[in-house]
């Protein structure tokens, strides 16, 4: 499993795009993101194999502070997600 990571993230180093779609939609083109359709099936898929997704769910919430504009993207809404680990 590590050497698999290891070789995404050498992967990923060199392609053009530094961030995720969801931080683009966010940081760039202040719409809202994909991130239930994206990260949502993760909590069901969880809740249907009773495996609780605590960090997933919390990362979901916060995103969509960040779209309807509870919070800002921000180091602060990271450390709230950091909190909840």
């Amino acid at each position: 499993m590590a050497r698999s990571l290891d070789t995404l993230v050498t992967f990923n180093r060199r392609s053009a795009k530094t961030h995720s779609g969801i931080w683009r939609d966010l940081a760039v083109r202040k719409r809202r993101t994909e991130v239930d359709a994206q990260l949502g099936i993760v909590v069901t898929l969880g809740q249907d194999a009773g495996v609780a997704t605590p960090l997933t769910t919390r990362l979901i919430e916060l995103i969509h502070d960040i779209e309807n504009g509870v919070r800002t993207q921000s180091l602060d809404t990271l450390e709230a997600l950091g909190q909840s680990a």
